[in-house]
């Protein structure tokens, strides 16, 4: 879920326009599905960490009650994420994606022959399928998107675990939806 806000700021005496969100210029249109919206109509997300390292629970049930998200940070172990992180990046350094001479952990997208930037892989984990306009290697990003290394992420235990605490009861909660998108963008 995107969560577009719009109006005033919720934080007292603090204005939409000095609100910094990564240097992205107030005028710029980014586009959320099929809506655009300016950059000066969004807000971070209000970090919910602190209260998920001390266990409450409670407080980000409000929390997503009122914001209607919550952001938490460190869910997954780092382990976790770097395994993932390394299946991904190792997978298109056999695919000649990453800048020559680059150490592939950095993640740095190279450029074609034309010194355009390689787009980046967009890659539904479930089918393997690429949504770019290249040639499908569906057999190779299956395995990764299906493999367990991706699966420890979107439905590992920790995830799980957390879920369950969240909104309570027994684990019947469906992590991935139909379309669970493998994203890695280079610049451009």
């Amino acid at each position: 879920m995107t969560r577009i806000i719009t109006g005033r700021s919720r934080k007292p005496g603090v204005s939409r326009a000095k609100v910094q969100l990564n240097g992205v210029p107030k005028s710029r249109v980014l586009q959320f599905g099929n809506q655009k919206v300016k950059a000066n109509h969004l807000l971070p997300l209000q970090d919910s960490t602190d209260l998920f390292k001390i266990g409450d629970f409670d407080g980000l049930r409000s929390r997503l009650h009122s914001d209607g998200v919550i952001l938490v940070r460190g869910l997954i172990p780092q382990q976790t994420a770097l395994n993932a992180r390394h299946l991904l990046l190792k997978t298109i350094t056999d695919k000649g994606a990453l800048a020559p001479g680059t150490d592939y952990r950095d993640g740095i997208i190279g450029c074609d022959d034309d010194g355009r930037y390689i787009p980046g892989f967009t890659v539904d984990a479930l089918s393997g399928g690429l949504t770019d306009d290249r040639d499908d290697d569906v057999e190779g990003w299956l395995d990764v998107g299906t493999s367990q290394t991706m699966a420890d992420v979107f439905d590992g235990k920790a995830l799980r675990s957390f879920l369950q605490m969240l909104f309570g009861g027994a684990d019947k909660f469906e992590t991935l939806p139909d379309n669970t998108w493998l994203r890695l963008k280079g610049k451009g």
